[in-house]
Formats: C-alpha cells, sequence, structure tokens
C-alpha cells in the first residue's frame, strides 16, 4: 500500500492542534475582556495576555533538549487535558469567587506554561523525511541548515555569502528534474555598485548585469563602443510604484505639519500631481533610452489578472478613467495627453482654497533618501527638478531629507514624510492585493496604517480632512463590494476597477514607475517565467542562454514583438 503523510496519526494531530488554536486565541480574547469590564483598564486587560509571553519565551530554553529525548504525545494529550481542566476549574472560580486580578495573572501565567510545552512537542511531533533523519543521523538532523536540509525546489543552495554570492546546485530531488533544463551551477553576486558590475560583465564575471543610466549614456554616446549593438530591454517586472502621499505629516518635533496637511486634503492641489507631474526625466533615471516605458497610470500591476474575455484588469481601470484610447507614443504621458500638462486652472484654484484656511506658500513636499547614496541624491535631484518644471516653485517645493539607516524607523514611522515612493508586488493574483492595503477600518491595510496614515486621519479627523475621508470611504466601500463577489470574477473585476478609478481620479495616491531597465545579457528574458505575482520567477529552470557574444538588440526586439503579437 501506498504511504502518505495524512496517516490516522497525523490527520488527528492537525485536527486536534487546530481545534486547540482556535480555543486558545479566543479564550485569550475572553480572558482580556472579562479584565476589561471589571477593572475599565485598558493596561490590565493587556497585561493579562502579554504576562503570556514569559514562559514562552523563557521556558524553551530549559526544557526543549529534555523533550527531544522524551517521547511527544504524552506532553500533548496530558497538556491538553490540563489544560481543559484548569478552564473547568476557572468557569467554577468565575461562579462562585468574587473578582481577582491576582487570581488572573495567575490563571494566564500557568495555561501559557502548559501552552509552551504544547507548541514544544507539537513542532517536534510533525514527521521529517525516515530516509533525511537516516542520512542526517538523529544529531545531524538536530543540526541540519540550508546546506543540509532537503527540498523540493530546482536548486539547493551550495554556498552563502553573505552581501556577496550565493551560489546554487541542481536539486536531485526535484519533483520536475526530468521535465526541465537547469544550470550545474547557477550564482547570484550580489553587486553594491552597478558600474562594478559592468567591469563583471567585460571580464566576464557574470552573464547579466542590468545598466544605469550612467552607462547607457556612456554606451550610446560612443558610437563605437561594442554595446551598442548589445543593448537590451527588459520587460517590467512584477511591482507597481507609487508616490504615496502623506494625509498625516509631523514635523521633527512631533507636531502635526498643519500647512501639508491642510494642502494634500485639498481636491485640486492633489489633482495637480496627478494631471500635472511630468516625470519624463525621472523616468529616464531608470530607462534612458525609452523612458515612457516606465510610465505607469494605475494602482495595480498590470497582468495581475485576466476576466474570461481575456481582458487585462487595468484595461478595465482604464476604461472608467477614459484613457483606454491612450497609447505608448514615446513622446508624452498618457494621462498629461487631455490638458497638455497645464494645470494653470488647478494651480489657481488650490492656492486661492488653501490660503482662506491659511496655507502659505509655497508648501514644502518632503521627500527622503538614504545618507551617502550618490545614486539616490541624483534621482531625487531629477525629482525636485520636475517638481519645478511642473509646479512652479512659488506652488510646490521638493525638499530632499536625508536618514541615516532605516527609512521605516526614522522616516515613515515617525511619519516626517510628505510623499515615499514605494513599489508593490502581488502574492496572488487578485486586485484586492493591491486595494486592500488602503481601505479605511483595517488593521491589515498595510499603506493606510503605515504610509499614507489615513487611518490616523480616520482616527482624528479636522474639519479640512473630513471631505477627504469621505472620499476614502466612497473608495472603501466599493472594494468592500468587491470583496463580495465571489463567485463571478468577471464582476468582482469590473467592481474593483470602478474603485481603483476612483482612488485615482481623486489622486489619493500618485502612480509613478514600472522598472523597465536595460541590461546587457547572455539569456533570453522571454525564456524565464514572468508572473506578476509570487515569488516563481526566481527560478532558473528552461532558461535559453548563449556563449559568446551576448544576445543582441535586434533579437531582443523580435522576442518582444512575437511575445506582445502572441499575448494579444
Amino acid at each position: 500500500m501506498k504511504q502518505t503523510l495524512w496517516t490516522r496519526n497525523f490527520t488527528r494531530i492537525t485536527a486536534a492542534t487546530t481545534l486547540g488554536a482556535a480555543g486558545g486565541i479566543i479564550s485569550q480574547f475572553a480572558l482580556s475582556f472579562l479584565v476589561f469590564d471589571e477593572t475599565g483598564s485598558t493596561l490590565a486587560s493587556a497585561l493579562v495576555v502579554a504576562i503570556q509571553l514569559i514562559p514562552m519565551v523563557l521556558l524553551p530554553l530549559v526544557v526543549a533538549p529534555m523533550m527531544d529525548r522524551l517521547p511527544r504525545k504524552p506532553f500533548l494529550v496530558w497538556g491538553d487535558l490540563l489544560n481543559g481542566l484548569c478552564y473547568a476549574g476557572a468557569g467554577l472560580f468565575l461562579l462562585h469567587s468574587a473578582f481577582s486580578y491576582t487570581a488572573y495573572l495567575a490563571f494566564s501565567l500557568l495555561v501559557s506554561c502548559l501552552a509552551a510545552f504544547d507548541e514544544l512537542a507539537y513542532n517536534s511531533f510533525y514527521p521529517a523525511s525516515e530516509d533525511l533523519i537516516k542520512e542526517l543521523g538523529v544529531e545531524g538532523f538536530r543540526a541540519c541548515d540550508y546546506t543540509t536540509m532537503w527540498y523540493n525546489g530546482p536548486y539547493l543552495m551550495e554556498e552563502y555569502i553573505q552581501a556577496n554570492t550565493k551560489s546554487f546546485i541542481p536539486n536531485p530531488n526535484y519533483y520536475a528534474a526530468n521535465e526541465c533544463t537547469r544550470f550545474e551551477h547557477h550564482t547570484v553576486k550580489m553587486i553594491s555598485d552597478l558600474s562594478i558590475g559592468l567591469q563583471l560583465y567585460e571580464s566576464g564575471e557574470v552573464d547579466n548585469i542590468d545598466l544605469t543610466e550612467s552607462n547607457l549614456t556612456t554606451i550610446t554616446n560612443d558610437s563605437n563602443n561594442a554595446h551598442n549593438a548589445y543593448l537590451c530591454e527588459k520587460r517590467p517586472t512584477k511591482y507597481s510604484y507609487q508616490m504615496h502621499l502623506n494625509f498625516q505629516r509631523k514635523d521633527e518635533n512631533g507636531n502635526l505639519d498643519e500647512n501639508w496637511n491642510k494642502a494634500v486634503a485639498n481636491y485640486a492641489f492633489r489633482q495637480c500631481f496627478y494631471k500635472g507631474l511630468n516625470l519624463v526625466n525621472y523616468y529616464a533615471r531608470t530607462n534612458k533610452i525609452n523612458p515612457l516605458k516606465c510610465e505607469n497610470d494605475f494602482y495595480t500591476m498590470p497582468g495581475v489578472c485576466y476576466n474570461t474575455k481575456g481582458e487585462e484588469y487595468t484595461t478595465l481601470v482604464a476604461k472608467e478613467m477614459g484613457l483606454d484610447s491612450e497609447a505608448y507614443d514615446g513622446k508624452t504621458m498618457k494621462r498629461l495627453r487631455a490638458n497638455n500638462g497645464d494645470i494653470s486652472d488647478l494651480k489657481k484654484q488650490a492656492m486661492e482654497e488653501l490660503s482662506a484656511i491659511g496655507v502659505t506658500f509655497p508648501v514644502h513636499c518632503y521627500h527622503y533618501i538614504k545618507s551617502g547614496d550618490t545614486n539616490a541624491l541624483d534621482t531625487a535631484t531629477v525629482l525636485k527638478q520636475c517638481f519645478t518644471d511642473s509646479f512652479g516653485d512659488d506652488f510646490i517645493v521638493l525638499d530632499i531629507g536625508t536618514y541615516v539607516s532605516s527609512l521605516y524607523k526614522e522616516v515613515r514611522n515617525v511619519q516626517l514624510h510628505s510623499i515615499l515612493q514605494n513599489g508593490w508586488g502581488a502574492d496572488f493574483g487578485d486586485p484586492v492585493n493591491f486595494l486592500g492595503q488602503e481601505v479605511l477600518s483595517d488593521d491589515n491595510a498595510y499603506y493606510a496604517q503605515t504610509t499614507s496614515w489615513i487611518a490616523a486621519v480616520e482616527a482624528d479627523p479636522k474639519d479640512y480632512q473630513k471631505d477627504l475621508l469621505e472620499r476614502y470611504q466612497e473608495f472603501t466601500d466599493l472594494v468592500n463590494e468587491g470583496k463580495q463577489i465571489v463567485n463571478d470574477n468577471d464582476a468582482r473585476y469590473a467592481a474593483f476597477a470602478k474603485a481603483e478609478a476612483l482612488f485615482l481620479e481623486e489622486d489619493l495616491t500618485c502612480p509613478t514607475v514600472y522598472d523597465v531597465s536595460w541590461c546587457l545579457t547572455h539569456a533570453n528574458e522571454y525564456s524565464k517565467i514572468n508572473a506578476m505575482y509570487g515569488p516563481c520567477n526566481y527560478k532558473a529552470v528552461n532558461w535559453e542562454t548563449r556563449q559568446g557574444d551576448g544576445y543582441t538588440t535586434e533579437e531582443y526586439e523580435a522576442f518582444a514583438a512575437a511575445f506582445d503579437a502572441a499575448s494579444k
């Protein structure tokens, strides 16, 4: 008979653990609410749950070595039995005794101790491959790392040198080993300076290198440069980059920046970003030759999903916004064509409305880069000039600030930024993976909670922010309507497209760029996996490669044309 993972014992432990985990979470909430009802103190109710962390951290250090050498099943069985008795005793205590905060703390600590034993037994009870344990031995299995652990991916890591290289060799146990081609050795080099990367490519030490604006300028300005015939334009990565607006900015003293917050809450002011900010020179930092290939007019990344008619999702958004007739022309940003980038009326309207509520001009827009990063400074300087050319320094001025090591800790989390450029790549093929990050009243809405800070505005809105919140609520309602449609993807995507169009038309974020860069390469980009979600693009299988000279510009143009024709 064929052996399977889902044996009787395995099924039992999985079912019991699932029920136990659900019960534990529910009981923690119930205990916390009970303490709050009795004391009215959020601190007391929080402590009765937080105290459970102590045994979970300390007990494993002491008992884990002992449990490694003892049968696990008794710990699981007796642990759940004792846990049940504890809760039964707690129920009787509640019925017949007066409230005692000390007793609740002791109870919380006791069940946490039992849970620590249960978790250790559970983690070590789940099966590993018997063949793996035979190969490594018991002690060897306990000490295994990435060089000895079995994997089911196409490669095993042969060597890892931090901040230098990752070297891979084929995994002999890969399930599709006989159905694909792989490299005998596949090495990823981590290069801090791409100008050095070009030298490595020229010396034959690497087979693929992305080119910076400086690299491209050097090559294209010299008609005799041998690389001119081998410049290859890559496909977009899976990331959609946005210029996220911060609606609750604070200064370095932690005080609200009322001047920026009032300005960004104004619809006409935000419209100037979407309808007037010309980013062509900014795009050239990524793609000097065809900068407008980097233009991003949407929030969701194209290619994430398609309806049953074969229509790509962002084309539905384009129809909602009236951009469906606009095509790439290599000359003008699509969203600037209707007014030719002229925002003089919007600018006048914004300045009049904002002056009436005390805003002074120019409005300072704060943008942060890492200290000492010359490439980031060059890019930020180009963006600053885009602001000057598009808005005029009498209206909006981009101020470039710096942080030492962590953008999130030093800037985003303390709300110093006015704008924050960030890219989002989907984990799964549905627009909610993008739109769900921006809704109100959802602790899991990443950008709403941490970047736009609209969640903070929602908690304590000022009078000038009420219209902004209404627009956000309208967007949130549309997203939630789309979420409810689970049996008709066409209707679901259409609903999300309406929500996204509103989000963009209200200029609640400013789409900026797709990552479409140039490279020199011995690998055919169009033979690689190119999913717009998930991690599978990193699988180096079935790549078409070439020894000697790399692929030519002409060949890559043919690859792109064939791909575009096949995907229409």
